[in-house]
């Protein structure tokens, strides 16, 4: 893709969001089109402004152009969503950023890929029936999707390095900088077998809610999800009805009613929102891997 029609699509992102962009872009057939019409213009900063994106095009498009060479100086890699090789699973996605920021050389044509998430403060029990699934899926060769979180992210994340597999970080920031600050120590390696993905610029401001909003990415890339402990409340429920609403798997592990860390992975299979997962072999059996 022409870097002038990159620089459009970020800043009609940056303008209205991913849904309305991509609505918008296939329809005129370039984000070019779409802000250099002076009526659609009007209509777009209308509809920016009521979900709180105060720029004006100008502005905008002077802020994607930086991105774009912040790109280009620091090796990361624009994927927008119609080029070839944009995930095709997160593709399939309404809410699919129009474009994502890749560290890395993953190729993911062709591969399995499913996401690993739980609780930040997840316990032994869970981190360790986490490292057991990792190595019960290590035979079939597919990339680890998780979110770089503490507990139950960087865990699958390393127990993935650690049985050579492919591990994919999903980010709430831009490359600016990394978070948690103690995970960056991982970046290389998962860079050299792997990769990072974000769908923030590095001039994107860093806010809470981001997370939640990187949580479709998540999601989107895989197959199939897996919920090892989630409280009542969480990024992790979050990603599992994301998963549950993109049509995929959607896996749980369960645990005793009075704990609080299986709270919300006995809900999602009382809710039927998730398949129960009783052991770490059960994952590859239930996707027809073997």
């Amino acid at each position: 893709m022409r870097d002038e029609e990159l620089i459009y699509r970020i800043a009609l992102r940056d303008l209205i969001g991913d849904r309305a962009a991509r609505v918008l872009i296939d329809t005129q057939g370039s984000a070019k089109a779409v802000l250099t019409d002076g009526e659609e213009v009007t209509q777009l900063l209308a509809l920016g402004h009521i979900q709180g994106q105060h720029l004006t095009v100008r502005e905008a498009l002077h802020k994607a152009e930086e991105e774009l060479n912040y790109a280009y100086h620091n090796g990361i890699k624009i994927l927008s969503y119609t080029d070839a090789d944009y995930p095709q699973l997160l593709y399939q996605c309404e809410d699919a950023p129009v474009v994502l920021y890749q560290r890395g050389s993953i190729n993911l044509e062709g591969k399995r890929l499913i996401s690993v998430v739980g609780t930040r403060k997840a316990s032994a029990e869970g981190l360790r029936f986490c490292q057991r699934l990792i190595a019960a899926v290590a035979p079939f060769d597919p990339v680890i999707v998780s979110g770089f979180a503490y507990g139950v992210d960087i865990v699958a994340h390393r127990a993935a390095m650690a049985h050579g597999l492919q591990t994919i970080a999903c980010l709430g920031h831009g490359f600016q900088r990394i978070y948690p600050q103690e995970h960056s120590v991982y970046c290389a390696a998962m860079e050299a077998n792997g990769g990072l993905f974000t769908d923030y610029g590095h001039l994107s401001p860093f806010k809470p809610t981001n997370f939640l909003a990187r949580n479709r990415i998540v999601a989107g890339l895989s197959e199939a999800t897996v919920v090892i402990e989630s409280g009542q409340r969480g990024g992790s429920l979050s990603t599992a009805g994301l998963a549950f609403e993109y049509n995929r798997e959607v896996f749980a592990v369960p645990g005793r009613p009075i704990d609080v860390n299986s709270v919300g992975c006995n809900e999602l299979i009382y809710r039927h929102k998730a398949e129960i997962l009783l052991r770490p072999e059960q994952l590859a059996e239930d996707l027809g891997w073997c």
